[in-house]
C-alpha cells in the first residue's frame, strides 16, 4: 500500500489538508462511491451517443459508403455531443451518493441468502 501513498502524492500538491488526512484502510474500497457515480454517468451518456450513431448515423451525417472528410456542420455536431459530457457532469455530481461503498450491498445480500 505504500505505492499508492506514494503515487498520491506524487500526484497532489502537498498541503496540510492532504497530510491531516486520515489514512485509508485496506479494506476501503479503491474506487468511492463518487468515482462510480461518475464513471457510470459517464459510461451511459456514451453508450448513448454511439448506439445513436450506430443506429442513426446515417441519417444525421447523410449515409456514405466510402470516407470522406467531415463538413464543418458535421464537425461542429461532433464537437456538441463532447461539450455536452460537462453539463451532464455538472447535474450528476448533484446526485446524493450513499457512505457505504456500493458493493458492500452486494456481500450483505449474499451473506441473507446464506442464512
Amino acid at each position: 500500500m505504500d505505492t499508492l501513498g506514494a503515487l498520491a502524492l506524487a500526484t497532489e500538491q502537498p498541503t496540510k489538508e492532504l497530510m491531516d488526512k486520515a489514512p485509508v484502510g485496506r479494506t476501503e474500497p479503491l474506487i468511492t462511491n463518487i468515482m462510480w457515480r461518475n464513471l457510470l454517468a459517464q459510461a451511459l451518456y456514451q453508450i448513448a451517443v454511439l448506439l445513436t450513431l450506430q443506429f442513426k448515423g446515417e441519417s444525421i451525417f447523410g449515409g456514405r459508403e466510402d470516407t470522406e472528410r467531415l463538413n464543418w456542420g458535421q464537425w461542429g455536431a461532433c464537437i456538441g455531443m463532447a461539450a455536452l459530457t460537462w453539463p451532464i457532469g455538472w447535474v450528476v455530481k448533484y446526485m446524493p451518493v450513499p457512505d457505504r461503498p456500493i458493493f458492500s450491498y452486494l456481500n450483505w445480500r449474499m451473506q441473507n441468502s446464506e442464512n
